[in-house]
């Protein structure tokens, strides 16, 4: 027995020579006998002394196997050299720098909108920034770690050990290091370290703002524009009307085809289904090339409404509704009780200001509407007055998606010719509205009235008007039977054109909704004063406007000469531009933290344990406490489990082995699975 335990002990030194690259003795390689001899193994019973016997060596940490010399130096070397460490670092520049590759080959680069590549940049710039914030994060970490053994060189409060456990975590850990590094010392070498901690978490937000797009790229050079493609429609007259016959009569002159298709567009669009709106849009849009256009404010010619309750004015007999004539109205309006559902008529007179509170916001007037029914259970009466109005518009095309914003143009000053010349167009006066002031706007430009008197085409420009022979034309067309707003629905539900036919199937839906909503509106009259403004002539002022705004200037037939679109600002495509100042957020940052490692490395010339929790666990179990690498070595021959003691719960050693070979066990090759104990004889 004493032989063997000879045999063991030189074994045991030949591990310490080749752990510490020493050749072994002649006197261990010749079996000659150690203290350790006395050393009896014991598989029952309980060691009264330390269990861990006082190797001839400098470290307390028993030697390694031989076959784990080479791999027991590598890890000595990677722990030594803090080389995981090193690559982190490595690979925080790498993909900091790949980084920066991505944003010099995107700068200035048009934006793929459209197709597998529009995402492309920002995607390769995300996993780089996560790469690097994580490549970044590992080695400050570590280092806040090895910095609590230095912080536990003075007297401190245990607690600090869990303090700075948590700041090797995270973000939030760090904040709770740098707290309480403030209420001691504030600056001490760790409160960097979790600094660099912090300010890692906005670092993806930051880094990937610094990669925008703006709204729109570059202005294109005038001479590679061509306003006459990108202009936007607009007009400053209303000047054509077509004879139905060789009379050269006013009373024979309609609208020309593009407008008479307008009106019955515009009346039937309220029963229509579809984005009609959006329908328009594509009619008036510009062809801006490059899908970027910028249309500063500019004005153009067109058709408003106005519309107001006269139901409280309708007169009821026993035959018939009735409303009375009056300054708006030429002949009384009537509704026979049964012959007929509604009734309607045109007038050319302006809205009576008794009747018709927004009388005087009219312009010059193209109609005025009424409409008398009693198919709503009660008797309703509504007046609307077309009028030419001057519209402020604002524009842009974004992504080849045109938006266009408006405001109706209040026009002060003499109107009592404008508006006889709008009611009488007979007598052969053209409709002229005059924008002085500081009112009129040319291509993003405020033309003054002195630059208007001294610039004849300045002048043109800012003067609205509509010819005799246009205005009698649409007059001819809205009042037709046929064609326009004068019209009946009969008691059997025929009615006499299209106008008709449109405000039968409003009413009925109408008729139908009205439960809904009538404890919220003040009455049905009122309601559907509402309904006969927005959604029936609000969409016909819209798609007439828009036709009145593409029609041509200088031949209807033949050469088309528009010459009034607002010109415009085209802008390159949507291009990538490098904000480079964020830039010096994340190389401040990712420097910093290799630098912060580096000195923490070079401070660290004992106790390189870094985040092992093995230092403890070996104090807990009565261990000797050496480098890294000999505890891990040590810890994986080491078989231990939770027991419940006289003190509560304690981490117990319960025995330990070789992985190269069968441990000192029972003597049955078990490896040291089982537990053991060790007793000194005496």
């Amino acid at each position: 027995m004493g032989s063997g335990r000879h045999d063991e002990n030189d074994v045991l030194w030949s591990e310490v020579s080749l752990a510490l690259e020493v050749e072994p003795s002649h006197a261990m390689m010749e079996n000659k006998s150690y203290p350790l001899e006395d050393i009896k193994f014991s598989s029952n019973s309980i060691s009264t002394f330390d269990t861990s016997p006082t190797w001839p060596s400098t470290s307390s940490i028993p030697p390694a196997s031989k076959c784990k010399v080479v791999k027991n130096k590598f890890s000595r070397m990677i722990h030594h050299f803090w080389m995981i460490e090193v690559i982190s670092c490595l690979i925080s520049f790498l993909c900091l720098g790949l980084i920066i590759l991505v944003f010099l080959a995107y700068d200035g680069k048009k934006q793929e909108t459209h197709g597998i590549y529009s995402g492309l940049p920002t995607t390769t710039v995300n996993i780089l920034i996560t790469l690097m914030r994580t490549a970044m994060v590992l080695p400050v970490g570590t280092a806040l770690a090895q910095l609590q053994w230095s912080w536990f060189k003075t007297e401190q409060q245990l607690a600090d050990m869990e303090t700075f456990a948590d700041a090797t975590r995270g973000p939030f850990g760090s904040m709770i290091l740098l707290s309480k590094m403030s209420q001691r010392r504030f600056w001490h070498f760790a409160s960097i370290g979790a600094i660099l901690t912090i300010l890692s978490l906005p670092l993806e937000s930051v880094v990937i703002h610094a990669l925008a797009v703006p709204m729109k790229g570059d202005p294109l050079p005038d001479k590679d524009v061509d306003q006459g493609i990108i202009g936007v429609y607009r007009t400053n007259r209303y000047e054509w009307a077509l004879p139905l016959s060789n009379d050269a009569r006013l009373e024979d002159r309609v609208p020309p085809p593009s407008i008479t298709a307008a009106i019955h567009q515009g009346i039937t669009r309220s029963v229509s289904y579809g984005q009609w709106g959006n329908a328009i849009d594509r009619m008036l849009s510009p062809n801006c090339t490059t899908g970027f256009c910028n249309y500063p404010h500019y004005q153009s010619l067109g058709i408003s409404v106005t519309c107001e309750d006269v139901g409280s004015h309708v007169v009821t007999t026993e035959l018939q509704y009735s409303l009375p004539a009056n300054d708006g109205l030429e002949n009384e309006l009537t509704l026979g009780l049964e012959e007929g559902l509604i009734n309607t008529t045109v007038s050319f007179l302006y809205p009576d200001n008794a009747w018709f509170r927004d009388a005087p916001l009219v312009g010059p007037l193209v109609a005025n509407i009424f409409i008398l029914t009693n198919m709503l259970n009660e008797t309703i009466a509504t007046e609307c007055a077309l009028y030419w109005s001057i519209t402020d518009y604002w524009s842009n095309t974004t992504n080849r998606d045109w938006v266009e914003r408006y405001r109706e143009l209040v026009i002060a000053g003499n109107r009592t010719s404008i508006l006889q010349a709008a009611i009488h167009p007979e007598e052969g006066r053209d409709i002229i509205m005059n924008v002085k002031g500081s009112a009129c706007w040319i291509n993003g430009t405020q033309i003054s009235s002195s630059d208007q008197e001294v610039n004849a085409t300045l002048k043109d420009d800012c003067t609205f008007f509509i010819t005799a022979s246009a205005q009698k034309g649409l007059q001819n067309w809205l009042k037709s039977p046929i064609h326009g707003f004068v019209g009946s629905l009969s008691a059997d539900f025929i009615p006499s054109n299209t106008f008709v036919t449109v405000l039968d199937t409003l009413f009925r839906e109408r008729k139908d909704h009205w439960p809904t909503i009538s404890d919220k509106i003040p009455s049905m009259s009122a309601w559907l004063r509402n309904v006969t403004q927005f959604q029936l002539f609000t969409p016909f002022t819209q798609t007439v406007t828009a036709s009145i705004r593409t029609l041509p200037r200088g031949a209807l037939l033949g050469i088309h000469t528009w010459g009034q679109l607002s010109a415009g600002t085209m802008y390159d495509s949507f291009r990538f531009r490098v904000l480079w100042p964020i830039m010096i957020f994340p190389v401040v940052l990712v420097l910093g933290s290799a630098v912060f490692t580096a000195l923490v490395a070079v401070r660290a010339r004992d106790h390189l344990w870094k985040k092992s929790s093995l230092p403890f666990v070996f104090f807990g179990l009565g261990r000797g406490v050496g480098e890294y690498v000999d505890m891990v070595e040590e810890a994986k021959g080491m078989r231990v489990r939770l027991e419940m003691g006289e003190g509560g719960m304690r981490l117990v050693e319960v025995g330990g082995g070789d992985e190269c070979g069968p441990g000192p066990g029972n003597g049955d090759g078990d490896g040291g699975k089982r537990g053991r104990t060790f007793e000194w004889e005496t």
